[in-house]
C-alpha cells in the first residue's frame, strides 16, 4: 500500500531562521537545492504572503527566493481567499470568548500564517499526527 501524497507548506522561519542560522548558503548549499528538489517532486510549497515576508530582506535568502524557488510560493487562489476570510471571522470571534489579545489576532492577520493556514483549509489539507 502506498502513502497517500503529502504536501508540506513551509512558513517564513524555515527559510530565514534555515538562511541566518544553521544553513547559510556557503554552510549548506545542498539544504537549499534539497527544497527546489523536494518542491520539483510536489512534495512541498510555500505561499505569496511567506515571499513578501522573505522580499522584506535584502539578502541572499531574497535572492534565492526569487530566483530558485519563486515557482512555489503559491498565490492565493478564489477557494483560499475564501477560507481566509472564514479565518478572520473566526479569528474576530475570539474576541468574546477573550482566548487572543487583540494584538494576538492583529498580528495573526498580518503575517504570513494565516495565509499558510487558509491555504490548507482550502485545498482539504489534515493535521498529521503520525507519520
Amino acid at each position: 500500500m502506498s502513502r497517500p501524497h503529502i504536501l508540506y507548506l513551509l512558513d517564513a522561519d524555515v527559510f530565514m531562521g534555515a538562511a541566518r542560522r544553521y544553513y547559510a548558503f556557503d554552510i549548506a548549499p545542498r539544504f537549499w537545492s534539497a527544497l527546489v528538489e523536494q518542491a520539483n517532486q510536489g512534495r512541498l510549497a510555500s505561499v505569496a504572503a511567506v515571499k513578501e515576508e522573505i522580499d522584506r530582506g535584502n539578502d541572499e535568502l531574497k535572492d534565492w527566493a526569487n530566483h530558485s524557488f519563486h515557482r512555489w510560493f503559491l498565490p492565493p487562489d478564489e477557494k483560499t481567499i475564501e477560507a481566509y476570510a472564514r479565518l478572520m471571522q473566526w479569528s474576530q470571534a475570539q474576541q468574546e470568548h477573550q482566548v487572543y489579545t487583540p494584538a494576538a489576532r492583529e498580528e495573526f492577520a498580518s503575517v504570513a500564517d494565516a495565509w499558510l493556514v487558509a491555504h490548507a483549509m482550502a485545498k482539504g489539507c489534515q493535521q498529521l499526527n503520525k507519520l
